[in-house]
């Protein structure tokens, strides 16, 4: 087969949902960064023949990247067994909001591939510096082209949140119980400590699950009540974001470590 046709034959089968074989979306190693250290960014991708996707689509540090004292940069030393490189987030003070933080965080915009269909597995590496003061979050972007959906889900509904929290715990949120959002699911993590985070994600089934260093914390759960009230709406995998969070209360010293971000559709 030619190369022109086995590309057109690829993004069929991709677009039909039929992927004989896996396909690597996005696999960032943080390996691209500006002199000064800042990852580099890549133009959000519109078909398949871009991917995989190597760098983030944005880095965000507030309120401006030039003013800024919270920063994003590429980190170069050892992390325990983690070898560089690897993404440090640091959140410092907002200098136009005194006793607020600037948020800084790292995105990746999957919305003009049309992600509706298959079988999905994001993995990634994060660590945070404190268990006291953090508050931060590695999300995806689940979205269903429902009528009621923006108004309809919960924050703590959404499906592929994994979070830090100022108490020492971990949170996965999206948990249901009987149809009903119910409490995040609570791991503890301690500083500096490396944590290897999956999610798969179903669009066809609905379904997703989680696991933390191997542990299993949901398993094959149905996506919540809004991605399922309508079952011919689509349902896309739009992207995902990770970063400080300062609506949860994260303070201005708190470090966050990423690393080894990689999401592939798994063969059906």
């Amino acid at each position: 087969m030619k190369p022109l046709a086995a590309f057109l034959f690829a993004t069929l089968m991709i677009s039909n949902g039929l992927a004989a074989s896996p396909t690597v979306i996005i696999d960032t190693t943080f390996q691209e960064a500006d002199a000064d250290g800042r990852p580099l960014t890549a133009t959000a991708p519109v078909d398949i023949g871009e991917l995989p996707l190597r760098m983030p689509t944005d880095v965000d540090e507030q309120p401006s990247a030039a003013t800024s004292p919270s920063q994003a940069r590429v980190g170069k030393e050892d992390f325990g067994r983690l070898k560089p490189p690897y993404l440090i987030l640091q959140a410092g003070e907002n200098p136009t909001e005194p006793g607020a933080i600037a948020d800084v965080g790292v995105y990746w915009d999957l919305q003009k591939l049309g992600l509706s269909e298959g079988h999905y597995e994001i993995s990634w590496d994060m660590a945070a510096s404190q268990t006291d003061k953090m508050g931060g979050a590695f999300r995806l972007n689940i979205r269903a082209q429902t009528p009621n959906f923006l108004a309809g889900i919960h924050p703590l509904a959404v499906p592929g949140g994994v979070l830090f929290l100022k108490n020492g715990q971990m949170a996965v949120t999206g948990n249901e119980k009987n149809g009903e959002t119910a409490g995040p699911v609570l791991s503890p993590y301690q500083a500096d400590e490396l944590y290897h985070c999956v999610l798969r994600v179903d669009l066809d089934k609905r379904t997703w699950s989680c696991e933390i260093n191997g542990d299993s914390l949901v398993q094959e759960q149905k996506l919540p009540a809004p991605f399922q009230e309508d079952a011919a709406a689509a349902i896309t995998l739009s992207g995902m974001s990770f970063g400080s969070q300062r609506g949860m209360g994260c303070e201005a010293d708190a470090r966050f470590l990423l690393a080894n971000v990689k999401v592939t559709r798994l063969a059906n």
